[in-house]
């Protein structure tokens, strides 16, 4: 009757991977259930964690369906414990070190930091990582692990500034180069153009008789813009004037 108890042993490991995998993918699928997304998020840093318990679970009941003895089934279980942490090392450690990083250091929403080499306004706090936004609108994650090991530098934001593009056009006897520079100092002199972006001045068009420019300037404050483009053009018509 020996194939008798391998068939049954087989079938009951079998029945006890299809077990831990139906709890896998039900544990995987539950946050869409829930409608807030901070709920979702939690759930999802918490999965990891979920699974080696599953799994852990899942080989102390193999274990001792096989009729070993107590000595061996702590040897198992530690010996699967230590597998466990060692490969959710990365996710410890970055847990861990977000611990003792806040503790140090006051984050919060909103608050701008320098990490190393990415500097962002913080989006999101979560259990292991730090969600940054760029001045560019780019999202990078940056794991707590990372951060612990790196400079972590707090400043104030820097200007939050409204593009803003107009066409100019300019005698063709200033010259390319002289009519560029001209409206490049214009926009950058202006009292409501952001110091930390240069202005954007681009040739679109050149005629014997004119040349067309692009001129994108960042206003301080959205209302400025107009103020910005009205000045731009008075300045440079005067530096136009000058050199007749």
């Amino acid at each position: 009757m020996e194939w008798l108890r391998a068939v049954s042993g087989l079938a009951s490991f079998i029945g006890l991977v299809i077990a831990v995998a139906l709890v896998l993918v039900v544990l995987h699928a539950a946050p869409a259930f829930f409608r807030s997304a901070a709920r979702r998020r939690m759930i999802r840093q918490w999965l990891p964690a979920l699974d080696a318990i599953v799994i852990l679970g899942a080989v102390f009941t193999m274990i001792a369906s096989a009729g070993a003895d107590r000595n061996t089934l702590l040897i198992a279980t530690a010996v699967t414990a230590a597998l466990i942490l060692w490969w959710l090392r990365f996710a410890l450690d970055d847990f861990v070190s977000g611990i003792v990083l806040q503790a140090e250091l006051t984050i919060e929403p909103d608050s701008w930091l320098r990490i190393g080499g990415t500097e962002g306004r913080v989006r999101r706090i979560g259990l292991r990582s730090i969600v940054l936004e760029t001045e560019q609108g780019d999202r990078v994650i940056v794991p707590f692990g990372m951060a612990a090991r790196s400079a972590v530098v707090t400043s104030s934001a820097p200007d939050q500034t409204r593009a803003h593009t107009f066409s100019v056009t300019a005698p063709a006897s200033t010259g390319a180069d002289r009519a560029a520079a001209a409206l490049r100092a214009a926009a950058f002199n202006s009292l409501w153009s952001s110091i930390r972006r240069d202005p954007e001045i681009e040739l679109r068009a050149e005629t014997a008789e004119s040349l067309q420019f692009d001129v994108t300037v960042h206003a301080l404050a959205d209302d400025r813009a107009l103020d910005i483009e009205r000045e731009v053009r008075r300045r440079a018509a005067e530096s136009w004037d000058d050199r007749k």
